[in-house]
């Protein structure tokens, strides 16, 4: 059993909002919270015993939130609960306000549904349901998070990078391969780096595809991007 307090902290969950229950199946790599503004309320004990399918369930809804580690987190509540919180969803939506975001993003970034799956551990069924709701208005996200926003937004970001003097080898570039896969003696001494090509390397040596292979690498010319300026000592290595 995961300890409320430190699941209230994770969700920056506050005042009047608390857990009433924490259920982890760690054989499901699944974790399961009820939450509501009261410490008890009546019925409550009702979705003890309900099913953990994450569908609308009469009066309690289920949406999955942002995972936790590997497991994929449930959040349970009432719907006569006020919802806009970032951790709570909208009625009949699978996921919470925070991992439709993340969709949303993802989608702005061109990435297939199957990409956007493997990354945030989440269904197709969910995404598709996600996709017919923008496409239809029925989920409104506000101007900052609409698809054309975030697509405009992240347009804008690639051009104003482009019209600057850069270092960073371009995307399709064969250097990142090599970076990945340590066939180029790149002497590393930022820490930041070090640890993202760790997990970089072993995320991308166990993809079984080659759309989130190019991910990681995606990831990776991203940091170079984001850090030119401290990374001068070994971007020279990989364009001398």
């Amino acid at each position: 059993m995961l300890d409320r307090e430190l699941c209230e902290n994770i969700l920056e969950m506050e005042s009047p909002w608390n857990i009433l229950k924490v259920d982890k199946r760690a054989n499901q790599k699944r974790i399961d919270i009820w939450v509501s503004t009261t410490s008890a309320r009546r019925g409550v004990g009702q979705w003890f015993r309900r099913s953990l399918s994450p569908r609308m369930n009469n009066d309690v809804a289920i949406w999955q939130h942002l995972s936790f580690g590997e497991c994929r987190v449930y959040i349970h509540a009432s719907l006569s609960e006020d919802r806009s919180v970032a951790w709570l969803g909208e009625k009949g939506m699978p996921f919470s306000r925070s991992l439709s975001r993340r969709v949303v993003e993802l989608f702005s970034e061109r990435l297939s549904y199957r990409a956007i799956c493997s990354l945030l551990d989440v269904d197709l069924d969910d995404i598709w349901a996600i996709k017919h709701a923008l496409d239809n208005g029925d989920l409104q996200l506000g101007d900052s998070l609409s698809p054309t926003h975030l697509e405009r937004k992240a347009n804008l970001k690639e051009q104003t990078h482009t019209q600057k003097s850069s270092r960073v080898p371009a995307i399709e570039d064969t250097i990142w391969i090599q970076v990945i896969n340590n066939s180029i003696d790149l002497n590393v001494r930022q820490l930041g780096l070090k640890l993202l090509l760790n997990r970089v390397r072993t995320q991308f040596h166990h993809a079984n595809d080659d759309e989130t292979k190019m991910l990681r690498v995606n990831e990776l010319r991203k940091y170079f991007v984001k850090h030119e300026h401290f990374l001068q000592y070994e971007l020279k290595q990989m364009t001398h």
